[in-house]
């Protein structure tokens, strides 16, 4: 990826981009796009201010390239051996159809994504709503750029098309137990759209992005298994579309704290302007601890049913009514909830149905109780119950999930993880599996040797969506079942059992 994004407030950051014209006889015609052509762009990151950070390119870098209807969406990319001058210079590889004619207009955008939806006026293309935090890289930035003139020597001022807000993190005193940082949460306090389907229009000389009116309202970055925090402040950056927040946007940080383990930040207290390319500090001491649910609709639904009251709307802090404190199942089906947050103040919860949502990202492992978790079909790409000891049945079948931890779920009697794109399953330590779907996955193999009822379980673990064959590990007491009954399932397709 590109490291390094100025310095706080920078102004546009500006790239130089030229296209070094391959010029050949063979050319587009009116029956078809023409030869393909050779080609190298020559791009050039602008040098970093006294007190900012140079941008450099790295390996593997690429750029999407538009032209015409025959040249869509054409990826140039960038080799470790094609980087000069610091980083600041490269060349990228790749390959047009037809020759480049007088007066050609193109654009390219950056990073390139294979699924993106490209015309002569506009890209669409996907703005995550999970961020990874990686220690000691600068967030990914988004930049497009245009191009109008002479083909010989074509140059793209990139424009990035985000802003950036770097959180300085810290604990306002020393805790016996450590704490850490898992995720921070931005939302818009009026409830904007940032994250899910960008479109990105070259209608004017500066790029202009939106949202589909079903993107997300929430945006996250996972620390993973966390970041301990400590009185000296940490630095966590998080890439957020660029524009009006009309009364401001929050920051919710999101702690292993079994109970109250979020501090919201409320930034800006009518409407505030993120430019793209500028860098916002935010200080958090965190100190005082609350439930927040920074969803809007998920919130207001929970007040509906009288299992909350709001403390601060704007921050999307909540209290928990004794109702709320009570309650044991939750059904909140198909109600386009992209976030969850906060469900874990409700410690008695048995049972939770959010399927058909908009949901990306789940952390029920702070619901000890919960038994029956199904959340089929949202989209998630991450979904953690490690915490999670009574659970027993668990259905998250339809989603993006690429990794699933089910190792510390002892319970686990029934399990529908199919159409996800696993690529490994882990169930050796879960004595009590009954049942198993976990077919059009990503898997090469299963070990299901140590599922229960050799007699009656359910297994189907085909149809991986590489299209190669699983190999399934059975006892010898479960094979007379999968011969008999279930090895001619079409869910079962291209399963080897040695």
């Amino acid at each position: 990826m590109m490291n390094g994004i100025g310095k706080a407030a920078a102004a546009w950051c500006c790239a130089a981009v030229w296209l070094v014209a391959g010029c050949t006889e063979e050319g587009a015609t009116a029956d078809g796009p023409g030869e393909p052509v050779a080609e190298e762009f020559r791009a050039v990151l602008p040098e970093a201010e006294e007190s900012g950070e140079a941008l450099v390119w790295e390996p593997g870098d690429t750029l999407g390239f538009w032209r015409d209807q025959y040249n869509v969406n054409l990826p140039f990319a960038l080799t470790e051996d094609s980087i000069d001058d610091g980083g600041r210079r490269g060349l990228f590889y790749g390959t047009l159809y037809g020759a480049m004619s007088e007066g050609v207009s193109a654009w390219v955008y950056y990073p390139y994504d294979a699924g993106a939806a490209m015309s002569a006026q506009s890209v669409v293309t996907e703005f995550p709503g999970v961020q990874r935090c990686e220690p000691g890289r600068r967030p990914l930035v988004p930049l497009a750029g245009r191009y109008a003139g002479d083909p010989v020597w074509m140059e793209f001022v990139m424009r990035p098309l985000c802003a950036v807000v770097e959180a300085e993190v810290s604990l306002a005193a020393e805790t016996e137990t450590p704490v850490r940082l898992q995720s921070i949460v931005f939302h818009g306090n009026n409830g904007e759209r940032v994250s899910g389907a960008m479109t990105v229009s070259f209608a004017d000389e500066v790029p202009a992005v939106s949202f589909a009116s079903d993107g997300g309202r929430t945006l996250t970055l996972d620390c993973g298994a966390g970041a301990v925090l400590a009185r000296e402040p940490q630095r966590f950056r998080i890439v957020v579309p660029a524009g009006r927040y009309e009364q401001g946007y929050t920051l919710d940080f999101r702690t292993d704290r079994a109970e109250c383990g979020s501090v919201a930040v409320v930034v800006g207290d009518g409407e505030t302007v993120l430019e793209a390319g500028a860098t916002y500090a935010v200080e958090a001491s965190l100190e005082t601890f609350r439930y927040s649910m920074p969803d809007a609709a998920f919130r207001n639904w929970l007040v509906e049913l009288g299992y909350v009251t709001v403390t601060d709307d704007r921050a999307g802090t909540v209290e928990v009514t004794e109702a709320g404190r009570a309650v044991r199942a939750l059904d909140c089906r198909s109600r386009k909830f992209t976030s969850l947050d906060g469900i874990e103040c409700f410690a008695a919860l048995e049972e939770l149905d959010c399927s058909y949502n908009r949901l990306v990202r789940l952390d029920a492992g702070r619901n000890r109780a919960l038994a029956t978790l199904r959340c089929r079909a949202n989209g998630l790409v991450r979904l953690d119950v490690a915490g999670c000891a009574e659970l027993e049945t668990l259905d998250c079948n339809g989603n993006a999930l690429e990794s699933l931890d089910v190792t510390g779920n002892a319970r686990l009697a029934t399990l529908y993880c199919n159409g996800n794109r696993l690529t490994e399953l882990d169930v050796v330590r879960n004595d009590a599996l009954e049942t198993l779907y976990c077919y059009a996955n990503r898997l090469v193999s299963l070990d299901a040797s140590h599922m229960a009822s050799p007699g009656s379980y359910l297994l189907y673990c085909g149809q991986q969506q590489e299209g190669g064959t699983l190999e399934l590990v059975l006892r010898g007491d479960q094979r007379a079942r999968w011969e008999e009954t279930l090895a001619g399932a079409p869910a079962n397709a291209r399963v080897a059992v040695p």
